[in-house]
């Protein structure tokens, strides 16, 4: 979790017995003392013993110790991309974790403390990393440290790391996760060998990766217009930049695929979304990578695949969207305790629902 709405969730989660009490919380994210996110985090370790809170800032741990609750925590790293030395990492430009100084004195900080363990150690080396071995390499200063600070702390036992677990964005994708496991395990077993201390449990926080194919966006092409450019424009009927954000703010891809005319020709197009803005288009304006869809376009329709849970949220859930395109229906699919599909249709947006977000009052 992240933010203060993370623990209500989390409190939620118990209430319904969807959150076993053997499974650990680990509370990351900016925490200070007199926030609300500190206070709820708080208040949730007297209901669960396994919330674990990774502290941030060294500011973050007078309010754990002064609680008198015993608490596992955890030290997150300052580190972000690939560093040729330990000392280096200092240099990252990220507002996340705490620098070496920083780090050690976290660590004396909680050693004196009462109430309080060092259990985990975390480290956040990147985003869609695409390659194993520059993956290990990001990580293996960061397990450096880890054992260091495994000879000073016995409790020390959890290396956490992502993000960075990369997840299918297009068909072309490659990754050996398996490799990148043995890969993993061999560095953490060589350099807990040479610091002759105890291998880690392992831990990852992989969002992208654990959430991307759980869900999907299907568009109608409206029409499709040659309008003189080099390749035809499919229209669809709904926004690419309000549906997708990532793909206008930071060009990224996700895996389109038409749903029917498969048995007809295919040629080269680009999309555009019905909004009045020009970045409405994909694939995005920087991108070298063709799109190819159907000839027919006569009921046409396509599919977004891996856009995961970030796309929604950043388009922003019930609210007012870009030239005022109503929300559209959702789809739900699940599956019963006897394997049988269950299907739950969500109601979109009605042109009253935008007009009402946006202030007017309809008469009737």
């Amino acid at each position: 979790m992240s933010s203060t709405v993370d623990v209500d969730i989390a409190r939620i989660m118990i209430r319904r017995g969807l959150l076993p009490a053997d499974r650990f919380i680990v509370c990351n994210g900016f925490k200070p003392a007199g926030s609300s996110y500190a206070a709820n985090i708080l208040q949730l370790r007297a209901l669960r013993h396994k919330t674990l809170p990774v502290i941030e800032d060294l500011s973050e741990l007078p309010p754990l110790v002064k609680s008198e609750l015993h608490f596992g925590v955890g030290l997150r790293l300052k580190t972000y991309g690939r560093h040729p030395s330990i000392e280096a990492m200092d240099n990252a430009n990220s507002r996340f974790g705490l620098d070496l100084d920083s780090l050690w004195k976290a660590a004396d900080y909680i050693a004196a403390a009462p109430n309080l363990d060092l259990t985990l150690f975390h480290a956040m080396v990147g985003s869609q990393i695409l390659s194993e071995e520059d993956f290990i390499e990001r990580l293996t200063p960061g397990i450096e440290i880890y054992a260091r600070m495994r000879q000073r702390a016995p409790t020390l036992r959890i290396f956490d790391f992502g993000g960075g677990m990369p997840a299918p964005m297009t068909l072309d994708f490659d990754f050996d996760y398996h490799l990148f496991v043995r890969l993993l395990l061999t560095k953490l077993s060589d350099v807990c060998g040479r610091y002759n201390v105890p291998v880690p449990d392992v831990m990852g926080e992989f969002g992208r990766y654990t959430t991307s194919e759980h869900g999907a966006h299907l568009f109608k092409i409206i029409t499709a217009k040659e309008n003189g450019s080099k390749l035809p424009w499919y229209i669809i009927d709904g926004s690419i930049m309000s549906s997708f954000p990532d793909s206008w703010a930071l060009q990224e891809h996700f895996i389109v695929l038409p749903l029917n005319h498969l048995d007809k020709p295919f040629q080269q197009v680009q999309l555009g979304g019905i909004t009045c803005d020009s970045d409405d288009v994909y694939p995005p304006k920087t991108s070298h990578s063709p799109l190819y869809l159907p000839v027919e376009t006569d009921d046409l329709h396509i599919g977004f695949f891996s856009i995961g849970a970030y796309q929604e949220m950043l388009g922003g859930v019930g609210g007012s969207k870009h030239c005022v395109v109503p929300e559209a229906y959702e789809l739900l699919i699940d599956r019963d305790e006897n394997g049988r599909y269950q299907f739950q249709i969500l109601p979109g947006q009605s042109k009253t629902d935008v007009l009402e977000n946006l202030g007017y009052q309809l008469t009737p």
